[in-house]
């Protein structure tokens, strides 16, 4: 191997070497485990903080209505109670995921505009 050889060898390392990598700011599987646990704790995640309080606020109240009837302190059957809350509870994981998702591809494309690269995302 000659030195000219080597040299564009060496060069075509550094370049790999320092090529950007593109972290999100968010992952989507994140905020829909922290949605998993409670309604509100993905969309807090994305940095949508009004919404998050709202969905929290509701699911709370619904959690604590369903835990009255379940208690038969309201004469209402607890599992009436539990289709709302279901509904809340998968709107969370959904509403979390696909916003996440949705702003990951957008800083992926911004991030492969920036650096110059073919997008295919």
């Amino acid at each position: 191997m000659s030195k000219k050889d080597r040299k564009e060898k060496q060069q075509k390392e550094e370049k790999v070497k320092e090529a950007p990598v593109f972290v999100p700011s968010a992952y989507p599987e994140h905020a829909g485990v922290l949605s998993c646990l409670f309604a509100g704790l993905g969309q807090w995640y994305n940095g949508e903080k009004v919404k998050a309080m709202g969905l929290g606020a509701v699911y709370a109240v619904l959690l604590i209505v369903y835990y009255l009837a379940t208690k038969e302190i309201i004469p209402i059957p607890w599992r009436i109670w539990l289709i709302p809350v279901l509904i809340v509870w998968l709107y969370g994981q959904i509403d979390a995921f696909v916003v996440c998702y949705r702003r990951e591809k957008q800083e992926k494309l911004a991030f492969l505009e920036k650096t110059g690269e073919p997008s295919n995302a």
